[in-house]
């Protein structure tokens, strides 16, 4: 500047001594220039150019308020300023900061600025409270909304030294929260969404979506591969999330058919590379959830959008569960699935991290479902498939021990519903159970959990999901031997038909020297099948016959009974399959052993059944273990177990101890276990049930008294065959 006015002084004083040059042609210097148009009212400008401003969108909640201004008329929806061309600038600020003039330079909340106008494109984009001293020397605004006009003032000082600014005085547009039609669109093609699944994890709030009917568990999403999936922060429902300015908090997955080209994955790092402009939404009352979404694409800027309404079960409280006016915090979880059932341990102890330590500590509450029912919000009073909820704690066991399809509920609640929800990382249950009393035992846990370290020596991979492999059996024939692995923690091949799935592999014992054999090319006997019980899935290859399979497998005896089995397949059916196991196997045997005992002992083998129908209210079913005994007095001097129950309760089914002594009972080295003994302050086990058929002269029973608190252990039974019948 100071060159400047130097040359300048300088011309001025050649010219008033005379030496001009030769330059009677040579123009006067210029004068200065017209000043350039500054904004005014309704209007703003940089540089010169000036837009008016034709819309305004307002949106507000409890802690923001964000306004959208565009020179282009009759903007009225948040969709319409997102639309591909629209120029708009966006202000997103925190209600505290509403209704006085904020300087950038020490505004005491957040704020956003996000320019979509066009003008100052290279030099001003979006800023906040943190970064815009990268694209300003200074600024300010001011934003006060009313019921019927927005105030909107500002001015930025660029680092060149432009200033860009504007001012708006006037009505604005906006919306009530919209009504769901449970459907979505991308570039005007439109589909319903039939199924809808809304589960907390955390403090996350998930909706899954799909245009596909029955998905009812995260499973059944997950596995079809034709869901949307939106996730959002507790903290931030009911409020529209400009997914261009939020940085955390917030994803949602399309993984339809549908625009999946142009957006599949979109999330705070990834959002730049998918969309210019979106927003989502998640409205949550006590017993539903509404989303929203709109986001305009890169392909073409066309528009992806949707709304969909879901039931939502809203957590009870924070870890922790209560009865009649005292709460207990629960500190610990453990996760177990096995016999294809999902099992969820919760115990106010904290520190528990193995099955056993629940088990000893006799202070827990045990969820149990069939996966058909995970995620969903359980009607205990009239549910069909299997659930159960067991209270092994000490709050409240004296009057609510068990709740499942055992329990003649309508004796006990009044009303009940229990939710089960597992991730690979989190767990979330809810219960709430109203008593005859008008007493309520309700809890919540939404957290981590332990489980069993899965061994590298013991380990099977389906479709890329890890897995224990917690049973394993062998099967020796004249030609090879076939090998059975499930991930279920069961004890016979006999509970194989109800597990989740299992694979089987046969080989010849030609193979069994640990040769890798390439499954598309060898001419040795083998079969590879796998079974689905959940959803009736079993496929099987052998050689010559491999249905477009590929991969190996080898095998190799260590000792009897000892193997190690090492496989990898893909195109089993749909699936890639992996597994490897070294150790001990037991036997395949589908045979039920007629013995009962206690776990972890060995059991007694029942040699000898009778039953005394003599009273005919009430049956009474003797084992023991001596042979040939054929009288009620020589059994009870046989140190006999004995099942008592109604002959109407001869049905098959598990009859459990919530029923009357009358009904049902178990008599083990002479202590009787019923429902009078497995409740109250003292009980002497965690309940029970037996289940029974009778054919003449031929039986079926099983029999089980959970914990009991003597042996810390489970007595359990089975017998099938010829009884003596007394009458």
């Amino acid at each position: 500047m100071k060159k400047t006015f130097t040359l300048f002084f300088a011309a001025l004083f050649l010219t008033a001594a005379g030496f001009t040059a030769c330059s009677d042609d040579k123009p006067e210097p210029p004068g200065p220039g017209p000043e350039k148009p500054v904004a005014g009212e309704n209007e703003y400008g940089y540089d010169g150019q000036i837009e008016k401003i034709q819309s305004v969108y307002v949106l507000s909640n409890d802690s923001e308020t964000a306004v959208l201004l565009s020179p282009q008329a009759g903007l009225k929806t948040y969709q319409e300023f997102l639309a591909d061309g629209v120029k708009y600038l966006h202000f997103q600020v925190d209600n505290s900061l509403t209704g006085k003039t904020v300087d950038l330079k020490s505004a005491s909340a957040n704020y956003m600025v996000d320019n979509r106008t066009g003008l100052a494109a290279s030099e001003l984009t979006r800023f906040d409270q943190t970064s815009w001293s990268s694209e300003l020397s200074e600024g300010s605004f001011r934003i006060a909304v009313g019921e019927k006009e927005a105030e909107v003032s500002f001015a930025f000082t660029l680092l060149s030294g432009n200033v860009f600014q504007g001012k708006y005085k006037g009505a604005y547009a906006t919306e009530s929260k919209p009504v769901a039609t449970d459907s979505y669109s991308f570039d005007g093609t439109k589909a319903e969404l039939k199924s809808v699944l809304v589960m907390t994890l955390g403090n996350m709030i998930y909706m899954y979506m799909s245009p596909q009917e029955g998905l009812l568990t995260q499973g059944d999403f997950s596995s079809s591969d034709n869901y949307l999936l939106l996730g959002i922060d507790q903290s931030m429902t009911g409020r529209d999330i400009d997914v261009t300015a939020v940085d955390d908090g917030w994803a949602f997955y399309n993984m339809t058919a549908l625009g999946r080209d142009a957006l599949e994955t979109l999330d705070p790092f990834t959002w730049e590379d998918v969309v210019s402009a979106g927003m989502m939404r998640l409205d949550l009352t006590e017993d539903s959830a509404t989303a929203l979404f709109t986001f305009t694409t890169l392909d073409g800027g066309k528009i992806f959008s949707g709304n969909c309404t879901g039931d939502y079960v809203a957590p009870l409280g924070d870890n922790s569960y209560s009865f009649d006016g005292e709460t207990v915090d629960l500190k610990s979880a453990f996760y177990l699935e096995q016999a294809g059932m999902k099992y969820l341990y919760l115990s106010p102890e904290e520190g528990l991290t193995t099955l056993d330590q629940f088990a000893d500590s006799n202070n827990y509450l045990l969820i149990a479902i069939d996966p058909s029912l995970e995620g969903e919000r359980v009607d205990v009073m009239t549910a069909t498939d299997y659930f159960a909820f067991y209270n092994m704690s000490k709050l409240g066991a004296s009057e609510l021990v068990a709740v499942d399809l055992d329990t003649d509920l309508p004796a006990l609640l009044s009303s009940g519903e229990l939710s089960l929800l597992v991730t690979t990382s989190r767990a979330q249950a809810t219960f709430s159970f109203t008593l005859l009393s008008g007493k309520v035992f309700e809890g919540s846990y939404s957290g981590p959990y332990a489980k069993k370290e899965i061994s590298d020596d013991a380990v099977i991979y389906l479709d890329g999901e890890e897995k224990q492999i917690n049973a394993a059996f062998y099967e020796e024939t004249a030609n090879g031997v076939a090998f059975y692995f499930t991930p279920a923690a069961i004890e016979s091949a006999v509970e194989l038909e109800d597990v989740i799935y299992y694979v089987r592999l046969y080989v010849s014992n030609q193979l069994l020297n640990q040769e890798e054999v390439d499954i598309e090319t060898t001419n040795r006997p083998f079969e590879f099948t796998y079974v689905n019980n959940m959803t009736g899935e079993t496929v099987m290859i052998e050689n010559g016959d491999t249905q477009g399979a590929s991969g190996y497998f080898s095998v190799m005896e260590l000792d009897p009974g000892s193997y190690l089995v090492d496989f990898d397949m893909e195109g089993i059916g749909d699936h890639m399959i992996a597994g490897f196991y070294e150790g001990d196997f037991m036997v395949y045997d589908t045979t039920i052993p007629n013995q009962y005992g206690l776990a972890g002992e060995t059991p007694t083998p029942i040699r000898s059944a009778l039953i005394d129908k003599s009273d005919p209210a009430r049956y009474a079913l003797y084992f023991c273990s001596r042979e040939g005994v054929a009288s009620v007095e020589a059994m009870e001097a046989a140190d006999p177990v004995i099942c008592y129950l109604t002959p109407s309760l001869f049905t098959g089914n598990p009859i459990g101890f919530s029923f009357a002594p009358d009904d049902v009972s178990i008599v083990y080295e002479g202590v009787t276990y019923d429902r009078n003994s497995t409740t109250g302050d003292n009980p002497l086990a965690n309940g029970g049930n037996v289940a029974a058929t009778l054919n003449g002269t031929t039986a079926t029973v099983d029999f089980n008294v959970y914990f009991i608190n003597r042996y810390e252990a489970t007595l359990s039974g089975h017998y099938s065959g010829e009884v003596v019948v007394v009458e």
